[in-house]
Parts: C-alpha cells; structure tokens; sequence
C-alpha cells in the first residue's frame, strides 16, 4: 500500500492509501484540485507520497483579489501527467472540441486522427 497525504502549512487536511503509486498519484492530484478549487485564501498546499515530498503549490491572489487556482491546477496536471502517464483516474476534464468545419459548405470534415 501507497499513503499519500495532501497538508496545507501544519494542518493535515486529506490522507489516503493506494495499491500502487500510479493510483496514489490519482488520488492526491484529484484532492489537491478539490483543495485549490475551493480555496478562498492564499495557501501553500504540500502533496507527499509514501513520505516524500512530490509537489509543493502556492495559491496567490489575482488582479481581482480571488485565489488564483490556474498556476496551481497546471502544476498539478504537471504532476499527473509525470507521475501517472497511463491516465489512471479522471484528471481535470477536457475541454470540448469543436466539430471540425468542412471548407465546401457541407456537414462537419471527418477527423483524420480517429
């Protein structure tokens, strides 16, 4: 088993155990966004995995004086991304694609890639 824990300066606020690192790194990335998404103050949030330190994130305020969560959460796709390459978890979602236009005026062109 793989513990992870995700602390905010000395307070312990989620904590959680895995069968294997890919899975643990699922967890913690997924409570580290809860975290900075809910997050009303500046706040340094430290994510350790089977003891060791593996991110260490600052929120700050921006030009509007609201937490500014969008360094944090690319830091954490970052670590995911690293750390657990075959994707196992949810991850931040997608954003939509939009349909491929086609040039003639007729529907949508068919995606090459798929």
């Amino acid at each position: 088993m793989i513990t992870w824990t995700l602390s905010s300066g000395s307070d312990t606020n989620v904590s959680g155990t895995a069968d294997d690192r890919p899975a643990a790194i699922a967890q913690i990335a997924e409570a580290a966004r809860t975290a900075v998404l809910t997050a009303t103050t500046e706040g340094r949030y430290t994510l350790t995995v089977d003891g060791e330190p593996v991110l260490i994130l600052g929120v700050g305020r921006n030009e509007f004086g609201k937490p500014n969560t969008d360094q944090a959460l690319d830091r954490i796709d970052q670590l995911e991304a690293t750390e657990n390459p075959k994707g196992i978890g949810r991850g931040r979602p997608a954003e939509p694609q939009s349909p491929r236009l086609s040039t003639d005026g007729g529907p949508p062109a068919a995606d090459p890639a798929h």
